[in-house]
């Protein structure tokens, strides 16, 4: 899966058949379009970099044979736009907008543990007057593992005869000045390092979620502790006994560790994807993610009828060996609950 779920994500995960209704309940499923297409309705327009103007030493690079070695395969429609030092791709706009989401790759370093870059994002207008300018941070510290043939587990370091894999990653941001259509996103590299555009996607950024009435606001239990997993962890006791929402405001929140959730028709909710971060700090295995319910830290099977939503998560878990760092999201037993806007 997508390290970034901006697009809207609806889960139901059942542990057994309720006779009670809940919030999994209010999910309607929808059916097909005129055509008979099935699948998500999504806020964004996605922009492919090779349909854009490339200049300098830019170029499109095509994944030919679906080689396991070349990275275009991993890439949309097979194929990506590189920029050197110098280089700039300029795609043109149709909609309005202020949210990006750009996938991009870049070079790992010898160690697996990724180097950092940047580039260089620029609005014009449609008759080519700067608009913004800024400089987005990006990063191959989460991309990169590779597997040995032969053998099944991958591995976070380069090893001769081993093959690439996992070599895209995202970046989402909000642009200094609104997009309008016939405006141009042109987007430059200035360092030394080579780097891959695959698309962009441009969005409406939706106002921020504000604080439901009665609400707990997990804000307000830091004063009493010395980490955000202990606050995030008495509120949710205190929201589950009283108003039944539990609040996380603007923000980034890191959490050290798990965080385990046991709840009855509690509503965890966010200020929305944009604006509230949980970020996972621990790089040790079973060192993030949420967990709802597990028997061997609460009340067994004390997480149901559940809503998760309006949040964005990020992880300093990165190595996908032996699958022991797979904790970045949801695990465990969640009855009768509903997933949506992460």
């Amino acid at each position: 899966m997508k390290k970034k779920l901006l697009l809207a994500l609806t889960l139901v995960i059942s542990g057994s058949m309720m006779s009670h209704a809940g919030p999994a309940d209010k999910l309607k499923i929808p059916g097909p379009d005129p055509n008979g297409r099935r699948g998500a309705t999504v806020p964004y327009n996605r922009y492919e970099a090779e349909d854009g103007r490339f200049y300098g030493s830019a170029k499109k690079l095509v994944s030919i044979n679906c080689s396991r070695d070349d990275i275009a395969t991993q890439a949309s429609k097979r194929s990506y736009v590189e920029l050197t030092n110098g280089d700039s791709l300029d795609l043109p706009i149709d909609r309005y907008g202020d949210g990006v989401t750009m996938r991009f790759t870049m070079p790992d370093s010898d160690d697996g543990m990724g180097k950092n870059s940047s580039l260089e994002v620029m609005v014009y207008d449609a008759k080519g007057t700067k608009q913004s300018e800024q400089t987005v941070a990006i990063s191959s510290y989460n991309m990169w593992q590779y597997f040995t043939p032969g053998t099944r587990d991958p591995h976070d370091e380069k090893v001769p005869g081993s093959i690439p894999a996992f070599a895209f990653d995202e970046v989402h941001f909000k642009l200094n000045s609104k997009l309008k259509p016939g405006d141009h996103i042109v987007i430059k590299n200035l360092k030394a390092i080579a780097c891959g555009i695959d698309f962009i996607e441009v969005e409406n950024i939706p106002a921020m979620i504000k604080q439901p009435a009665g609400a707990i606001n997990v804000q307000d239990y830091k004063k009493d502790y010395n980490s955000w997993l202990d606050a995030f962890n008495e509120a949710l006791k205190e929201a589950d006994k009283s108003s039944k929402v539990l609040y996380i405001p603007k923000g980034t929140y890191e959490l050290d560790g798990i965080w385990r959730v046991y709840g009855d028709k509690v509503r965890i909710q966010g200020a929305g994807m944009w604006y509230t971060n949980i970020k996972f700090t621990s790089t040790k295995d079973f060192g993030g993610g949420i967990s709802g319910g597990h028997p061997d830290h609460g009340p067994d099977g004390y997480c149901k009828d559940m809503e998760v939503c309006d949040f964005y998560m990020t992880s300093n878990l990165r190595s996908r060996y032996r699958q022991m760092a797979v904790y970045k999201a949801f695990m465990d037993v969640w009855d009768n609950s509903y997933f949506h806007d992460l």
